[in-house]
């Protein structure tokens, strides 16, 4: 980071000064080769004056006064660990045994105990967040139920607790404690801050691509902007409007200023929360405002893995009304988790994005300093052969000032006992020996977390190596390293180079692309898949997601490179796409990006690019026509859980009308181009219409329309926008439409269908009014008529769907046109089509499950968004096949009659021509009801499956005049629960 680059500068006199008493205090200078007859212990714990180091930590320079020198290729092939030690190079062994502090802080502590004078020197030395008397520690407690006595044991020490989450948090603890507090029962590791690190400063300064770009005339403005098309979803009026957006980064400075120039959002649309101390997440924030106009923005400092954990689950918390649609972070933290997508901050993540929030986060810039293996040690020495019979893994001409960090992990997560070390070599030319510049050697003795870390300031500019020594373990684990601000490792494995917590399923993760054309791959992208389960080798989540901009600029930097500028591109998109869809989940968020996304590399999701470049497409147009919604009644209880777009997610209303008694209707009554709620009652042929989607009285009650003996059924039969009533009557495949609300003859009979098939009503050819239909279980097939009369189908489908599935009908994309769907009712899964043609669904999600009967309407009227998404099931024929194998009588149930399960009557074929038509004979007629009525279900609890949707608690509005004439005694609608009635969701 800038300011710790300039601070190494003036350390390099105190690094001197240090080194020179810590190699007398403790005298430990030997050769490498004299020790070759040594005991493994005594070779393990050898080191320079910098010790054993904690992420984070700068080690003294014990070999400052080593004279640069060119060095000699041909003794790297002579190379052995075993000479190691040769030259002016002091040694700090392990920490004491039942002390749970890495090496560095064992080192501070004897420091502190030897001679006070020289802690702060050695604090700096090692980059220890160091004030007075104090250190800044992170502790990792075994498990979340012991974090609290741990908490007031650091307190009772004199230590103060700054940030916490689960089972880790931040102190400030007195040096004099550090032993006391890592000897506490709980503790698994007392280490230095575990610091977040931006995903731009650990790219090398020479080596960040340095293209000319230019700054946009007029106003800093990404260039990214252009090249997702961004720009033309301006134009059509999309800006992120609604959306709020949160940058989770280290800080934030300039922010006053950069909004009185237009570069980020007025006090009226930006929240500040945290440090006003870096320039970072300013530049991340101007990007995502660059995108994304019209969005509300929170800026999120943190500066700890354990900050950032917190601050992820604090804005997860928030109200609903208040709470990010999007978190966006270009930070990491290392070494906390074991690369599976599980761990501190991952774990807060998932939680996130349980709650409904979209978490973009930079894949990291790591493609060219990473390693991961099966430790090898094929000549029986105790260190890991990278290649052959090379134990080092080298990085070439380290400048003086770099601050090198390596952070070491293996499979053995969450604690361990099984031991291995960090070491980081320097080739010295003048004993064409490998001395060691800098070590970790942190105990693993069976509660530690199975890590490693080292950062290191250049002194000495040169070549440098790392290398790996196995101190106590009874198998070969898998090896896990990765460099920041290292040059390119000389074994390299671009896979599975991603950073945490960039590895989760649920993480949109983000590539980098050069924002020019041809929008070539940045060589530090770093590249999945995740790591397997436990950080073993077995292939992980599939990350990165989709690849972003970097090399663009912004006002507060020009050129900004990395991840960290390619992520905040894919966080401003993501609000275009929920300003334009409101209704959308994060699923869908994610998948119209990817489905829009240019494809680059291998076809189709890769581990490079993911699912290619972003790019927006064509902006969506308004369309006066209804979308509609779907929706389920819990036939237990009566409850409506009803969505506004035919997509997962929460309920946008729900309410309780009707019961077990009653059958479900949908329509718009009214004419206010809003569908409602409705239910018959078999038992009469009462019908009970609201013409709200809230509970209440019914606005329209008719009574002895139908019977036992008819199905019902509602439709705008003559064009006039009003929907009425109407009934099937399965045994003759006899329809007797209304069209008014109200009893009286039918003004349409005739007959089409039979007890074979279940009734259909849609405008299948958008002309304004709506028409019949018939769906066959038995084969799946679907008869389609554009007129309310006998005749042949004008539209056949064949074969889409069986007994496994209940038809639905809808106009998903708000072409005009009602189009065919199934719900699986076994799985809650809707499998909607477009088009009235056979092929796979064009929408394909879950909600619901066996306890409800689908329902579809447009609940919040017309005018919205038309969505355009791709199929989601390409092996449907397969899923059809398979499914259609199944026969369950049960969807009979959702329709409350039951059905004929035998061949269709020979005369109905699937001929375009075939006449829906069945055997006359004697029927109840609409004034007509059956002697035998049903009895009323007493209530019940609804089915809560895991694929239902849950309730949502509400609170009671104040009795109406007209509540109380509702339906009649034994069937009035309940309206004293908790869930009686309507609620407004996401």
């Amino acid at each position: 980071m800038p300011n710790r680059r300039k601070r190494s500068v003036f350390l390099y006199p105190v690094l001197m000064l240090v080194g020179l008493f810590l190699i007398s205090a403790f005298s430990l200078t030997r050769s490498r080769q004299a020790q070759a007859a040594a005991t493994e212990e005594d070779n393990l714990s050898a080191s320079t004056a910098s010790g054993a180091l904690a992420k984070e930590g700068f080690p003294l320079a014990g070999l400052a006064v080593i004279p640069t020198v060119t060095p000699d290729t041909d003794a790297f092939s002579q190379r052995s660990p075993e000479a190691d030690l040769t030259g002016m190079l002091a040694r700090t062994d392990k920490p004491q045994p039942g002390v749970n502090l890495t090496s560095t802080l064992a080192a501070l502590a004897s420091v502190w105990n030897e001679n006070r004078t020289q802690v702060l020197e050695f604090a700096q030395s090692y980059g220890l967040e160091i004030s007075g008397d104090w250190v800044g520690v992170t502790v990792t407690v075994a498990n979340a139920s012991v974090a609290e006595a741990v908490k007031a044991s650091v307190v009772a020490f004199g230590g103060v607790v700054v940030a916490e989450y689960d089972r880790w948090f931040d102190a400030q603890v007195p040096v004099a404690a550090l032993v006391d507090i890592g000897s506490l029962p709980g503790v698994s590791l007392v280490q230095s801050l575990a610091r977040v690190m931006v995903l731009d400063g650990d790219i090398p300064n020479n080596d960040q691509q340095t293209d000319d770009v230019g700054l946009m005339a007029g106003t800093h403005l990404t260039q990214g902007v252009a090249a997702s098309n961004a720009n033309a979803w301006h134009s059509a009026g999309i800006d992120g409007s609604g959306v709020t957006v949160a940058v989770l980064d280290v800080g934030f400075v300039n922010v006053a200023s950069l909004q009185s120039s237009g570069e980020l959002p007025p006090a009226s649309r930006l929240t500040t929360l945290g440090s006003a101390s870096a320039s970072h997440g300013s530049a991340v924030a101007e990007i995502v405002y660059d995108m994304a106009p019209g969005v509300n923005m929170i800026l999120v400092s943190a500066g700890t893995g354990v900050e950032m954990a917190s601050r992820i689950q604090e804005l997860a918390d928030y109200p609903d009304a208040t709470r990010p649609d999007i978190i966006t972070s270009s930070i990491h933290a290392s070494n906390l988790e074991s690369g599976d997508g599980t761990g501190l901050v991952s774990d807060a993540i998932t939680y996130a994005v349980s709650k409904g929030i979209l978490f973009t986060q930079a894949a990291g810039n790591s493609a060219q300093y990473n390693w991961q293996g099966t430790f090898s040690d094929p000549d029986g020495n105790g260190w890991l052969n990278f290649s052959g019979t090379d134990e080092y893994n080298d990085f070439y001409n380290e400048q003086v000032g770099d601050i090198l960090t390596v952070d070491m992990r293996w499979n053995a997560w969450p604690v361990t006992d099984q031991d291995y070390d960090l070491y980081l070599k320097r080739y010295n030319s003048l004993t064409g020996l490998w001395d060691t510049a800098a070590s970790s050697l942190a105990w693993q003795s069976g509660s530690q977390s199975p890590t490693e870390s080292i950062s290191f300031p250049i002194l000495v500019a040169g070549q440098y190596a790392i290398a790996i020594h196995m101190y106590s373990a009874t198998g070969n684990h898998v090896i896990d390293i990765m460099g920041y601000n290292t040059r390119f490792f000389e074994y390299n494995m671009t896979d599975r180079s991603l950073v945490d917590p960039a590895t989760p399923v649920n993480v949109f993760g983000v590539a980098a692309l050069n924002v020019m054309a041809p929008y070539n791959l940045e060589y530090y992208s770093s590249r999945g898949p995740g790591m397997g389960p436990g950080g073993s080798l077995a292939t992980g989540n599939a990350q990165p997601r989709i690849a972003g901009y970097a090399n663009v600029d912004t006002a507060t930097w020009s050129g900004f490179n990395g991840t960290s500028s390619a992520t905040p591109h894919v966080a401003g998109a993501a609000a275009l796409v929920w300003d334009a869809y409101p209704s959308f989940t994060v699923p869908l968020v994610k998948s119209f990006l990817e489905s829009r996304a240019a494809d680059m590399g291998t076809t189709g999701l890769d581990s490079t690019y993911g699912a290619g470049r972003l790019y927006l497409g064509a902006p969506p147009v308004a369309t006066p026509g209804v979308r509609d919604g779907i929706g389920i009644y819990a036939r237990a209880t009566g409850d409506w859980y009803l969505r506004t777009s035919a997509s997962p997610g929460s309920p946008s209303y729900q309410l309780i009308y009707g019961g077990a008694w009653a059958t479900p209707v949908v329509g718009d009554w009214d004419g206010d181009g809003i569908d409602s709620v409705g239910v018959y009652d078999p038992s009469n042929g009462n019908w009970y219409l609201r013409n709200t989607n809230n509970v209440g009285a019914p606005n329209v009650t008719v009574n002895g329309f139908g019977g036992s003996w008819g199905l019902p059924v509602s439709g705008d039969w003559d064009g006039n926008g009003i929907d009425t009533i109407g009934l099937f009557v399965p045994t003759t495949g006899e329809w007797q439409l209304r069209n008014s609300n109200s009893n009286g003859i039918p003004d349409l009979v005739f007959a089409y269908g039979g007890a074979w098939g279940y009734p259909l009503v849609g405008d299948w050819d958008g002309d304004g009014d709506d028409s019949i239909g018939i769906y066959n279980p038995t084969n799946g097939n679907w008869y389609l008529r554009n007129s309310n009369s006998v005749g042949g189908a004008d539209i056949v489908i064949t074969g889409y769907g069986g007994w496994w599935g209940f038809p639905i009908v809808g106009d998903w994309d708000g072409d005009g046109k009602d189009t065919i769907g199934l719900f699986a009712y076994q799985t809650g899964q809707w499998l909607l089509r477009n088009t009235n043609t056979y092929g796979p669904p064009d929408i394909d999600f879950v909600y619901g499950g066996d306890w409800g009967t689908p329902l579809t309407g447009d609940w919040n009227g017309p005018g919205t968004f038309v969505v355009d998404l791709p199929a989601f099931n390409a092996d449907w024929d397969a899923v059809s096949q398979a499914q259609s194998a199944q026969r369950i009588d049960s969807v009979g149930d959702l329709l409350r009659f039951p059905l004929d399960h035998g061949s269709i009557p020979e005369e109905v074929t699937t001929s375009d021509e075939a006449v829906m038509t069945a055997t006359p004979g004697p029927f109840p007629t609409a004034m007509e009801t059956m002697e035998i009525k049903s009895t009323p279900l007493p209530p019940m609890a609804t089915p809560q499956a895991p694929e239902s949707p849950a309730p949502i608690e509400t609170s009671m509005p104040p009795a109406t005049a007209d509540s109380a004439a509702a339906l009649p005694d034994q069937h009035t609608i309940p309206d004293s629960t908790p869930n009686g009635n309507m609620q407004e969701g996401n």
